[in-house]
């Protein structure tokens, strides 16, 4: 169950409710969304997958962009784009951004 939810919007910590086995944790993540009414349920699962892929093919290619955005078949600057709309940073280690940080920009 997923909870600390604020103002039906997904929060960086719930992402990692996603992360687990397999398409059913989608579809649960799904119909979390809808049982609370939310109003963005495709941008939010989204996001949710976008964070979950980016961050397992980055520790797949050990932090290389480029390797990554090759695996992704993305260029390195829209892979590195995509990491900031995520909220992670790469330096040795993939890192998340404060969730302020990311609510900032």
């Amino acid at each position: 169950m997923m909870s600390g939810w604020r103002n039906q919007k997904l929060q960086m910590d719930d992402i990692r409710l996603l992360g687990t086995t397999s398409i059913f944790d989608v579809v649960r993540f799904v119909h979390e969304l809808l049982s609370l009414n939310s109003r963005d349920v495709y941008y939010q699962t989204q996001a949710a997958v976008d964070r979950l892929v980016l961050t397992e093919v980055m520790k797949h290619a050990k932090g290389n962009q480029v390797e990554a955005a090759e695996i992704l078949g993305i260029s390195r600057n829209t892979l590195r784009a995509r990491l900031r709309g995520c909220g992670l940073v790469v330096e040795k280690q993939l890192k998340a951004i404060p969730e302020q940080v990311v609510r900032d920009r």
